[in-house]
């Protein structure tokens, strides 16, 4: 869910998976077609198929969904019994979240409408009729694009700076900005859950 252009599901098929994305995104889901990938354009809670699935993934996308209750209950509803949910969302609850306050990076209204730590999303798992297997704060490795264009694009980098980072931007767009760099914040939150015999709500 949430499979942008399909380079996950790219990445899955190649592996053996067959898997397919569905992305709300017509420009997202064109692009996908055009790279021979199979995404589809649709919500999840709109979403049908003749099968269940055994695994749905959520790569940073739970923090996007206005309503995480009727999100998890279609994701439920698509699932085979004793199937996974492979969830990724920023912790709030990390280090360096709370270190950052309201300068943290991943505070971003209205695009981000939730925030969860191990605790608070435990409990809406749980809730939603799904038991939490494995739970462990990861960082990531960025390419200096996209670094570049995050903190562009982030309100809270003062705007003197961030027209100053315009002027930057052949230097990030070529070859330079294709090159990785990882950030040990370990403010991602990934979770992998069953779905279990029981609903609590």
């Amino acid at each position: 869910m949430g499979a942008a252009n399909g380079f996950f599901v790219e990445l899955c098929t190649k592996r053996g998976i067959d898997a397919i994305g569905i992305e709300i995104s017509q420009d997202a889901v064109e692009w996908a077609a055009r790279l021979g990938r199979k995404v589809t354009n649709s919500t999840l809670e709109k979403f049908s198929s003749a099968e269940k699935f055994t695994a749905i993934t959520f790569l940073d996308v739970l923090e996007h969904i206005h309503n995480p209750i009727e999100f998890l209950a279609a994701a439920s509803m698509n699932l085979e019994d004793n199937g996974f949910l492979l969830i990724n969302v920023p912790n709030e609850g990390s280090l360096s979240a709370k270190l950052a306050g309201k300068n943290w990076h991943a505070l971003l209204p209205p695009e981000h409408w939730f925030y969860f730590n191990k605790n608070s999303l435990k409990l809406l798992l749980e809730n939603s009729g799904f038991e939490v297997i494995k739970m462990k704060s990861i960082s990531k490795s960025f390419t200096l694009n996209y670094v570049y264009l995050t903190v562009l694009n982030s309100p809270q980098v003062p705007s003197l700076i961030r027209l100053i980072l315009k002027y930057m931007k052949p230097i990030f767009s070529g070859v330079f900005g294709k090159a990785k760099i990882f950030l040990p914040l370990y403010d991602n939150l990934s979770v992998v859950a069953k779905k279990s015999n029981s609903l609590f709500i």
